[in-house]
């Protein structure tokens, strides 16, 4: 599970939280970095072991 403490960082570049987890950091900021540029929006919908579920929404064209 995602600490409440950190879960304001989780979309954060190189987030100490994901690489504690095995990953590298940077695939929530890339994602984000992707919703924002199309006026889109990314945010945690579930946490729980062993994962957690995302929501991505964008916009229609």
């Amino acid at each position: 599970m995602i600490a409440v403490s950190q879960r304001a960082h989780l979309f954060d570049a190189f987030d100490e939280a994901v690489k504690r987890n095995g990953g590298l950091g940077v695939g929530l900021w890339v994602t984000r970095t992707l919703c924002q540029h199309f006026r889109g929006t990314v945010h945690l919908v579930e946490d729980h072991a062993p994962g957690a579920c995302f929501r991505v929404v964008l916009p229609r064209a």
